[in-house]
C-alpha cells in the first residue's frame, strides 16, 4: 500500500487529511471607547520610552568604555535636580544608571524614562531624539 501512495505522489497526486480540533477561549477582551484609546496610547508611549532608554544606555556603556567617565563632579539631573555621582563617590550606595542624551545632557535613567513617556526630546535643550541617535 505504501508503494501505491508513493507512486501516486510521484505522478503529481496529493494526499490530504482532515484535522479536527476543539478550541476553548480562556477570555475575551473587547477594547473600545475613548478611555481605552487613551490607555493604549499611554502604554505605547511607556514602552517606547523604555526602548529608547535601553538603546541610549547601550550607547552610554560604549562611550564609557571608550572615553572614560562621562559625569563630572557637581553635574545634576535636570529632571530631579539631584547630583549625578561618579562611581568612586558612590561607594556603599546603590548606584543609579546615568543616561546621556544625544545632545550630551545626562540624566538618571528613571528620570529620563518618565520624561520620555510624554516627550521625545531633551528636557534641557528640547533637541528631539531621532532614530539615528539611537543606532548610529
Amino acid at each position: 500500500e505504501i508503494s501505491n501512495v508513493a507512486s501516486y505522489l510521484s505522478f503529481g497526486g496529493s494526499v490530504g487529511f482532515h484535522l479536527f480540533a476543539e478550541v476553548h477561549a480562556l477570555g475575551i477582551e473587547v477594547v473600545e471607547g475613548e478611555g481605552d484609546d487613551e490607555e493604549m496610547e499611554r502604554l505605547l508611549r511607556k514602552e517606547a520610552s523604555r526602548i529608547t532608554v535601553e538603546m541610549l544606555s547601550r550607547k552610554q556603556r560604549t562611550s564609557i568604555d571608550n572615553k572614560g567617565v562621562i559625569v563630572k563632579e557637581g553635574d545634576t539631573c535636570a529632571v530631579c535636580l539631584e547630583e549625578l555621582m561618579e562611581k568612586e563617590e558612590n561607594k556603599g550606595e546603590e548606584e543609579e544608571e546615568v543616561i546621556p542624551m544625544p545632545c550630551h545632557h545626562n540624566f538618571h535613567a528613571s528620570c529620563i524614562s518618565r520624561w520620555l513617556e510624554e516627550q521625545n526630546s531633551c528636557p534641557m535643550c528640547r533637541r528631539e531624539i531621532r532614530y539615528e541617535d539611537l543606532v548610529g
